[in-house]
This record gives C-alpha cells, sequence and structure tokens, in this order.
C-alpha cells in the first residue's frame, strides 16, 4: 500500500510538472504572440503614415495642378475676350467709316440735286 501511494504521489507530482512545463510554455507562447502582434501593429501603423503622407502630396499635386490649369484656362479666356473686343472694335470703327462716308455721299447726291453746294457735306 504504501509503494502505491508512493507510486500514486510520484504521478501526482508528475503530472503537476507536466500541466506546469505546458502553462509556461502556454506563457512562453503567448508572450512571442504577442511581441510579434505588436511588431505587425507597428509596421502596420509606419504603413498607414507612408500612406497618409503619399496621399497628402498626391493631393497637394493634385490641388497645383488644377490651380495652373484654372488660371492657364483664365488668361485664356481672357485674351480671346480682348481679342474678339478688340475685333468688334475694328469692325465698328470700319461700319462708323463706311456709314459715313454712305451719308456723305448722300448729302452731296441730295445737295446736287436740290442745286445747293455740296461743300457743307461732311
Amino acid at each position: 500500500m504504501q509503494f502505491l501511494k508512493a507510486k500514486l504521489a510520484s504521478l501526482f507530482i508528475l503530472s503537476l510538472l507536466a500541466i506546469t512545463g505546458c502553462t509556461d510554455a502556454q506563457k512562453d507562447s503567448a508572450v512571442e504572440t504577442r511581441n510579434e502582434a505588436l511588431v505587425e501593429l507597428e509596421k502596420a501603423k509606419d504603413k498607414t503614415v507612408e500612406l497618409a503622407k503619399d496621399a497628402k502630396e498626391s493631393a497637394d499635386d493634385m490641388y497645383e495642378d488644377a490651380k495652373t490649369t484654372a488660371s492657364n484656362t483664365y488668361d485664356s479666356a481672357k485674351d480671346k475676350t480682348a481679342n474678339m473686343i478688340a475685333a468688334g472694335e475694328d469692325k465698328a470703327a470700319e461700319l462708323k467709316a463706311e456709314t459715313a462716308a454712305k451719308l456723305k455721299a448722300a448729302c452731296i447726291k441730295t445737295k446736287k440735286k436740290l442745286g445747293k453746294d455740296p461743300k457743307d457735306c461732311k
């Protein structure tokens, strides 16, 4: 009986040692997993910061491109409008001169028909 108790106690101690060993291994494994997760989390954080920086730079570039395009479009429209106004002014001056010449010719013709001196027609 004594032998049986000693054997039983030995088995109990061995079981406790095995459980303790497993528990320590599990703790070590959990610590390793936690550390690996922290490393991966840090990498993800760094990547996120990098992506955010790249996105900001892209947005800044797009803003500058849009601003340049808008400025060029405005300058082009302004130049075209100035050219159209100048062309309109030239055409108006031409029409004015033609109208003045026709009015003068009509005045001279009318004065001659009435027997008057056409020198007053300007």
